[in-house]
């Protein structure tokens, strides 16, 4: 599948995803902020950062899913954090 063809995928899936109700106390004008130094040396999953991360489930195609770990482990990169990354791009890029 082409870098094209898999951004198109994804954009079917993120519209998609915008017709679900959400919450009204869910807002999306506070930017995304990283996490401190100290969350992430503990860890997203760490009790004690469970007041600023939240955890998701997303169904991903299997060679994609491979070819993402390769990659993140070529750039030394998490998934976790890569994705909010370009769910935060996303978001921003967006209100244009």
């Amino acid at each position: 599948m082409s870098k094209k063809n898999q951004a198109d995928k994804f954009a079917s899936m993120v519209e998609g995803a915008q017709s679900v109700q959400r919450p009204s106390n869910l807002t999306t004008d506070e930017p995304a902020r990283p996490a401190t130094k100290s969350q992430r040396e503990k860890g997203r999953s760490h009790p004690d950062n469970k007041d600023k991360f939240t955890s998701t489930t997303v169904y991903l195609e299997k060679t994609l899913h491979k070819r993402v770990k390769a990659a993140l482990l070529d750039d030394d990169e998490d998934l976790s954090v890569r994705v909010e990354k370009l769910l935060a791009e996303w978001l921003e890029n967006r209100k244009d």
